[in-house]
């Protein structure tokens, strides 16, 4: 789906179906299949998501409550993220991103696709549904290529390591060689860059994973040097109306090849779940979970392709439609969030 509204970090990212075709078998995100094994490992830590879910959703209703007050006190100010990206590949994914003229516009349509995403500037927004306008958002967060290194020198804001073997495993780890001095390339200062690898993530279970974060509330944890973002190469940039890259340079991954994985994971960064929940297809009110942001509507599972829009001014209904004889979703499900996993 065309993911097309800003992300309000209380609120919600909209988008919009496109035609397109899925050629591959994929896992849009890895996040919930790495929180279970991190479960495995240590059982406590499945309260610790509850209570972040809960935290999320105190601050998501107090913004609410403050807006519908007029109480909500309003801004121009915008903050600015420098982003790195480290791009560890080998010698024939590098030429498959179409070398450094080809990871150089890759980086720059990604930087544009984000700063549209999260400053309502979208330019298909014009297709959402009338029923979710009002929650259409401005975060206003503005992401730059890294100008300067952590030493002070210049840099183009990405950096490129040729390594023989990029079939990065162990997801639930987050790819921690792809994060290594000697493997890969480390962190740059969490706290003042946002860091995103660009790398060939194994096959799991014959389904390619697109994207993986680990929140920074999460630093507990993993080694501090993990916070941050991984996704597959292929979908870095975007070849859409408004991209920098024509169709047809280097390989890219249809139906994701708008530059949306990259609006989805950092929603994770900012502590954004899944707006079902990642419970299995449960509903909230027969002991499952949700996204914790009460103007995202319950929803039973992900949805994926390009669902036909079926609630006049809205979207689709699915499996957590009716709690008794109460309507749960009467503009539909959030399957035009960047946060779900529908097509690009």
């Amino acid at each position: 789906m065309n993911k097309i509204l800003s992300v309000l970090l209380c609120g919600i990212v909209l988008g919009v179906p496109k035609v397109s075709a899925q050629t591959q078998h994929f896992v849009r995100c890895g996040v919930p299949d790495m929180h279970q094994a991190m479960i495995a490992r240590d059982p406590s830590v499945a309260q610790k998501f509850i209570d972040e879910r809960a935290a999320l959703q105190v601050i998501a209703d107090n913004y609410l409550q403050q807006k519908a007050s007029g109480a909500l006190a309003k801004t121009t100010t915008t903050y600015a993220i420098p982003v790195i990206f480290h791009i560890v590949l080998d010698s024939a994914q590098f030429n498959d991103m179409g070398g450094t003229a080809g990871i150089i516009q890759r980086c720059d349509s990604q930087i544009a696709v984000l700063n549209r995403d999260y400053n309502k500037q979208n330019y298909d927004n014009n297709l959402i549904p009338s029923g979710w306008n009002s929650l259409y958002g401005n975060a206003g967060i503005h992401f730059g290529l890294a100008r300067r290194d952590p030493s002070g020198n210049c840099s183009p804001g990405y950096e490129v390591k040729i390594v023989s073997n990029t079939n990065f495993s162990n997801e639930s780890q987050a790819y921690p060689e792809a994060k290594a001095a000697g493997t890969g390339l480390p962190a740059w200062d969490i706290t003042k860059y946002l860091n995103i690898w660009c790398i060939n993530p194994a096959p799991v279970g014959g389904n390619t994973i697109l994207g993986l974060t680990v929140y920074p509330s999460e630093a507990s944890s993993f080694p501090a040097n993990n916070i941050g973002v991984c996704i597959y190469y292929s979908t870095l940039g975007c070849t859409g109306p408004t991209g920098a890259i024509p169709p047809g340079t280097g390989s890219w991954y249809v139906p994701f090849n708008l530059g949306r994985t990259l609006s989805h994971e950092i929603g994770h960064f900012f502590e954004i779940w899944h707006p079902w929940g990642d419970d299995g297809g449960a509903c909230p009110w027969s002991g499952g979970f949700d996204d914790g942001l009460s103007d995202t509507p319950p929803e039973s599972d992900a949805a994926t392709g390009n669902p036909t829009y079926t609630v006049a001014g809205g979207t689709v209904n699915d499996a957590c439609k009716m709690n008794g004889s109460s309507n749960m979703q009467p503009i539909g499900i959030a399957c035009l969030s960047y946060m779900d996993y529908t097509d690009d």
